[in-house]
């Protein structure tokens, strides 16, 4: 179902944007957002996606797989690393987790760069601790590790490397494993990283000078430390985020983390890799709780430590009946939800959400009490219908998303592009549509919306298409085609704000408007 539903705003839209301008351009260095310089990001998901969009097409399915496609190797080296360091079934156990746990799951079926961090950030790390408790294969392991760093970095940039370091650093330290830093290889390690990450970010300052400086100190430093780029929340944020995002697994989470810090194990090695496990989640939740910049997927990264924690001890468990009364409670108050959502949430389709919602929420019902029933005598039983009962709620989330979907525009574009014409213009009016020049597969005109261009636009010419209310009035009364997607609420204010011009409507959604600047032929018949 990768191809099947809209884009999500804004995040997952303007990333295919900008992969798909990289596509047609063929510029592999420079990103452009509409036709502006894009800097906040790296440029490793647009390679990506240009990558699958040459093979498959430039199009949602193609661009998806990314992601879709390092989940499963995210899943994959989850269920390795369990196997490795405690046993197959470990393994096996770990990588279902994972990979039914609600975050990682949807976002798996989205072209955003929090999952495809989270894994590279779990290909580093888990990498580190296999060849930190093998001495055999510590140097392959720890050239693994730094080629993956060396990808994060060129995913997201400084996050790649801060975070691993960070953790290895305070587990080295907690541990007293210094015979792990050895000088002639970490030189080793240093070059590859470097060789990975440095020749993007030295090319595309060659051809920006203006880069460093925004990516660097603007963007990354900014958006750590301050609340001026947006997304302010409280430290507290992403509490609630994990119990949602990890569900149905969060039931196990708290006895997971307390089996990691016993009085006393019979072997050190167990000690240190349940340390490791914890240190990983706890210092990245803690660092993204301090800082300033939080949305909902910056928390991913933690997920890969945490199924392995979460495996490791259901695997163990001989009764987990106690567990599985909490999951049954919190099961009916998510089901309650289900029934209430429309009466507070507006959405696209209220009839077809409300269908999948009460199919997700018979989901759960039964899947928690399948599970409770056979908790004491049969746990592993219990564990495979909690796994079956995550697919199946991932896959009716998906499917359920595009009928509760208000923001997208896809349905107006549909109406737009089979008769739109080469000459013709679009206007995104008074709003940056995420989604609408890809669905186009053209740049559009933006009207009053500077925010996210305000850099790109400071270095380069683009009075033609980031327009303001003045050359609005001069495009709407020539002899030229022009259309606009609008906020229906600007289209209601139309009559007071521009006197003089006039709006025809082509078609709506909930949320939004499509019109022209005139009555044309095609618009009489629709």
């Amino acid at each position: 179902m990768l191809g099947t539903r809209p884009l999500s705003i804004p995040d997952e839209a303007n990333y295919a944007e900008i992969a798909r301008e990289m596509f047609v351009s063929k510029d592999y260095f420079t990103p452009y957002l509409n036709g502006i310089k894009f800097f906040e990001k790296p440029v490793l998901l647009y390679w990506l996606g240009v990558g699958f969009a040459k093979i498959f097409g430039c199009n949602l399915w193609s661009l998806r797989s990314v992601n879709a496609m390092l989940a499963l190797m995210g899943c994959i080296f989850t269920y390795f690393t369990a196997k490795k360091l405690y046993d197959h079934k470990t393994g096996i156990i770990s990588a279902c987790i994972l990979a039914t746990s609600m975050l990682y799951f949807i976002l798996a079926h989205m072209y955003t760069m929090d999952l495809s961090i989270s894994v590279l950030i779990a290909f580093t790390l888990f990498s580190f601790i296999l060849g930190a408790t093998d001495t055999h294969t510590r140097f392959f392991y720890f050239t693994m590790a730094s080629i993956a760093m060396g990808f994060a970095i060129l995913m997201k940039g400084l996050m790649g490397i801060v975070l691993p370091l960070m953790i290895i650093g305070v587990w080295i330290t907690l541990f007293q494993e210094w015979r792990l830093i050895r000088f002639k290889e970490i030189g080793v390690y240093f070059a590859i990283v470097m060789l990975i990450a440095v020749p993007w970010h030295w090319i595309v300052t060659l051809q920006n000078p203006e880069f460093l400086h925004f990516y660097f100190v603007e963007h990354h430093l900014s958006r750590f430390s301050s609340g001026d780029i947006g997304h302010l929340q409280p430290f507290w944020y992403y509490i609630p985020i994990i119990i949602m995002g990890l569900f149905p697994w969060i039931i196990f989470l708290p006895k997971a983390l307390l089996h990691s810090f016993p009085r006393s194990f019979h072997h050190l090695k167990a000690k240190k890799i349940k340390i490791f496990f914890s240190l990983y989640a706890i210092l990245i939740f803690l660092f993204f709780s301090i800082s300033k910049a939080k949305l909902i997927p910056y928390v991913l990264p933690i997920f890969p430590p945490l199924a392995i924690l979460i495996g490791n001890y259901v695997k163990n468990a001989v009764n987990l009946k106690k567990e599985y009364i909490v999951l049954c409670i919190f099961s009916f108050i998510l089901a309650g939800a289900c029934f209430l959502f429309t009466k507070y949430w507006q959405v696209a389709d209220r009839d077809l959400t409300n269908f999948y919602l009460y199919i997700i929420a018979s989901v759960i019902i039964v899947g928690s009490l399948l599970g409770y029933f056979f908790s004491k005598k049969k746990p592993d039983y219990a564990i495979y219908s909690t796994i079956a009962m995550g697919a199946m709620l991932g896959l009716l989330l998906i499917k359920a998303l595009p009928a509760m979907d208000r923001l997208t525009i896809l349905p107006l574009t549909q109406i737009l592009k089979p008769i739109l014409q080469e000459e013709d213009e679009v206007i995104a009016f008074n709003h940056h549509y995420q989604d609408l020049s890809f669905y186009l597969d053209r740049r559009v005109d933006i009207l009053n919306s500077r925010k996210l261009f305000a850099f790109g636009m400071q270095h380069q010419k683009n009075h033609d298409w980031m327009i303001d209310d003045r050359q609005l009035n001069a495009l709407w009364q020539s002899h030229q085609r022009v259309f606009a997607i609008m906020d229906i609420e600007d289209y209601h204010a139309m009559p007071e704000r521009y006197q003089h011009l006039h709006f025809y409507p082509w078609g709506q959604t909930s949320k939004n408007i499509l019109v022209s600047n005139r009555l044309l032929e095609e618009q009489k018949s629709h």
